[in-house]
């Protein structure tokens, strides 16, 4: 067999100098590396169709620098036949950059201790036929794999072994206890614990804890897959599988959210603890599940905790404190706590639709609110918003890394928190975001998603170390990578040091880096393109890269000065109907940015009022919830408008605002403007309300700040979350004023109503309740 090595592996990580320095290089390493191919394949037996995993390890020193860089520090590409490519998700998968976004590897797992790194992936095996929106049509059959890796002492890697798990559809989070002993990770599978041999932890906790039922089980065809709790021996040369404990039955639905898992307590094996956090089905809700489980007699060590913060879990990452022997959760979901909850966030950060949340065990009460953010997906018009990563930071707590602040009231970029031990001990005012002020990327406030995405952090270094390397791509649109990926270092301030590089080695947008013991940082990917491309079935790659980057001895410059909060210090010029954002400063950067307030518009030092001259809105009353439906909820698959009294000549309003009560705000999957085809979107009005709110109704529309002529709507309603009455509103001055009533149908309802464009600012988003009118008493004929 022969293998054909290209140019870009060998440039992968760095930008080299010279590209004829490049091939001069890479000639003589390519006759060596097949001089030693030939031997290995002369020795081995060759498969019917052999595939490959690439292992490429490139090693980065010298304070980043790419131009210090030389071949001997590139690093071995070493080929290892494990048959099987690596497996893309779904195209339905959802992506903090993108709902619903083009395909990405399925995510890969690292744990590391000492100078063995274990990497979980899911493999591609082969392809069947799928009469839903997979990729290309078909869906992967997959089949977990994990792959080890020994580091030497000046940090290259070799391949050791991969180990195959035949009967685990799906590689979640991975965990090692600290003497290597022990791997964890969690396998998601479709056979029940009698079909494996597993230990039924959850159908004995059910006994005493009936109550939590639905926390572990659904009995929905596409939401009943099973998730197990794996445990390895890692004492041999080879991983030999011990315990599979049987941990949840609810896996399924929408692909949102995270598998996760980290072990603590310790150091024998009877004090070891796992945390597992959870994206589940219970009931009708998908959100994140959190469980400590005792791993002496495998039972639950207290209750599970339902929800990482409110609403739906996007993303959700657990990390490990040692020092405090404290678990912690970082995670993004589609709900914020009220600007009345003491739970909130900051001022302004409230009641948004989103927001980013932290929560620790142990800890009490709820989980805290660091952010609310109006960031959207990509495949919205908000950017790529949410966390990436939470590193553990000894005695201090926690330090994670996330896109904000958010909206196009206020610039996208990268945001830093430190976070306490404690999610009871959290205070906005205390732990504020760290804005940076990144080099080359626009704060222009009027884009509403500069394309940033793919956000990563790990400590860089020793264990104490205040070091840090920040990761992030650019041109970032629909989950994919259109430009470039950058790295750089920043300390627990926000302070960047020396300037971005680019890394041309890239990683999944799911893959947490993870540090060597070396101090090195390792991150895997699988493109055999350009890294953060779409990734196909006709694109699959059978080759695992690993790129590694390393630090300097000499910590690179400082390009921040101290930091002053022009903000809370009013040294700011902003509107008083704008907020001010504050930066770390940077010399000769931006000190803080201005942005106006929603309902405005300017360049955030003049504000004024947005006027909006017409609108229609369409609201489901209180009493027009149909029986045996929720009353959370109502379900509008399409809505369509027309010029004339017929419903006859279709008018698009992609001139026009979506607005609604819902969760789901501008234009993702569930949206007003996605049930409208606002601007080439798709999806429905999944519109939902805080089942905790007192004002049961739900509405969804449109306003324009131009004179617009609609007469007719057809709105086809979903059934199982359809209307009984559906009350029509159109925008008279800055109020909605009731228009008529109608009832509703499954499926298609055409609605006439009478539209005028009076000019008005539609700053009043609330529906009016008509006044009763008393009838006036009539006289009987006799």
């Amino acid at each position: 067999q022969h293998e054909q090595f290209s140019a870009p592996l060998i440039s992968d990580a760095t930008d080299l100098h010279s590209q004829q320095t490049v091939w001069s290089r890479f000639r003589m390493v390519a006759v060596l590396t097949c001089t030693f191919l030939a031997f290995v394949v002369a020795g081995s037996t060759l498969h019917r169709r052999p595939l490959h995993v690439m292992v490429h390890v490139a090693k980065q020193r010298g304070r980043l620098d790419v131009e210090n860089l030389n071949q001997a520090q590139v690093g071995d590409i070493i080929s290892k036949d494990v048959s099987d490519a690596v497996a893309p998700d779904v195209d339905y998968t959802m992506k903090l950059s993108g709902t619903r976004v083009q395909p990405q590897p399925m995510r890969m797992s690292t744990a590391v201790c000492g100078n063995r790194i274990f990497v979980g992936w899911t493999a591609a095996t082969s392809w069947k036929q799928s009469g839903s929106s997979h990729v290309n049509g078909d869906t992967p059959v997959t089949r977990g794999r994990v792959t080890e890796f020994h580091e030497s002492s000046d940090g290259k890697l070799t391949p050791a072994s991969t180990h195959k798990i035949d009967w685990c559809t799906e590689v979640g989070g991975m965990t090692i206890t600290p003497n290597c002993d022990l791997l964890a990770l969690l396998c998601r599978s479709s056979q029940g614990p009698s079909e494996l041999n597993a230990i039924d932890m959850i159908g004995r906790e059910v006994k005493s804890r009936s109550h939590f039922r639905d926390a572990w089980y659904n009995h929905n065809p596409d939401r009943d897959d099973h998730m197990y709790l794996v445990e390895f021996d890692t004492n041999s040369a080879h991983l030999s599988e011990g315990d599979k404990v049987h941990i949840h039955a609810n896996i399924g639905g929408w692909e949102y959210g995270n598998f996760e898992v980290s072990v603590g307590g310790g150091p024998k094996r009877s004090e070891l603890q796992y945390f597992v956090s959870n994206k589940v089905t219970y009931g009708s809700h998908e959100g994140e599940l959190s469980m400590l489980v005792d791993r002496t007699g495998w039972k639950l060590a207290k209750d599970p905790r339902a929800g990482a913060g409110s609403g739906h879990v996007m993303a959700n990452r657990v990390t490990y404190n040692a020092e405090l022997r404290v678990w912690a959760v970082y995670a993004r979901t589609d709900g914020s706590y009220g600007c009345d909850d003491p739970k909130s966030a900051a001022p302004d950060e409230c009641s948004m639709g989103e927001a980013i949340f932290f929560a620790t065990e142990p800890g009490t009460g709820s989980p805290a609110q660091l952010k609310g953010t109006g960031i959207r997906p990509q495949g919205g018009v908000k950017g790529n918003g949410g966390p990436m990563n939470l590193v553990s930071d000894g005695s201090s707590g926690f330090f994670g890394v996330g896109l904000g602040p958010g909206g196009s009231r206020r610039p996208v970029t990268i945001g830093l928190i430190a976070l306490p031990g404690l999610q009871q001990n959290f205070k906005w005012s205390t732990y504020p975001w760290m804005y940076l002020d990144l080099e080359d990327i626009s704060l222009d406030t009027d884009i509403e998603g500069t394309g940033i995405g793919f956000v990563n952090l790990q400590r860089f270094g020793g264990d104490h170390e205040n070091r840090f390397l920040l990761g992030y791509a650019t041109g970032v649109k629909d989950g994919v990578v259109t430009g470039k990926y950058f790295v750089q270092e920043v300390t627990k301030a926000g302070c960047l040091l020396g300037r971005p590089k680019e890394f041309r080695g890239g990683w999944g947008e799911d893959n947490v880096w993870t540090r060597l013991s070396s101090g090195c940082i390792a991150m895997p990917f699988a493109w055999k393109g350009h890294p953060g491309s779409s990734y196909t079935q006709a694109s699959t790659s059978s080759k695992l890269r690993v790129s590694t980057i390393c630090p300097d001895a000499s910590i690179p410059e400082a390009t921040c000065g101290s930091d002053v909060d022009e903000c809370a210090t009013n040294q700011h010029d902003c509107s008083p109907d704008a907020t001010c954002t504050n930066f770390v400063n940077r010399p000769g950067g931006v000190k803080f940015v201005c942005g106006c307030k929603e309902g405005f518009e300017g360049d955030g030092k003049t504000c004024a009022k947005k006027e909006f001259a017409c609108g229609v809105r369409f609201v489901r009353p209180q009493d027009g919830v149909k029986e045996g439906t929720p009353w959370w909820g109502w379900g509008v698959l399409e809505l369509q408008f027309f010029s004339d009294d017929a419903c006859n000549t279709k008018v698009d309003v992609d001139d026009g605002v979506p607005i609604g009560s819902s969760w789901h705000e501008g234009a993702d999957y569930y949206s007003p403007g996605a049930a409208m085809r606002w601007q080439g979107r798709h999806g429905q009005f999944g519109g939902r309300i805080d089942p905790k709110a007192t004002d049961k109704i739900i509405w969804l529309g449109v306003k324009f700040k131009n004179a617009k002529r609609l007469k007719c709507a057809r709105l086809r309603q979903e059934a199982g979350f359809q209307a009984t009455k559906i009350r029509v509103e159109t925008l008279s001055g800055s109020e909605w004023m009731q228009n008529k009533v109608v009832s509703g149908r499954d499926g298609w309802n055409s609605i006439l109503f009478t539209m005028s464009c009076s000019g008005a600012d539609g700053s009043t988003n609330k529906p009016t309740t008509p006044k009763p009118t008393t009838p006036k008493p009539t006289t009987p004929k006799p």
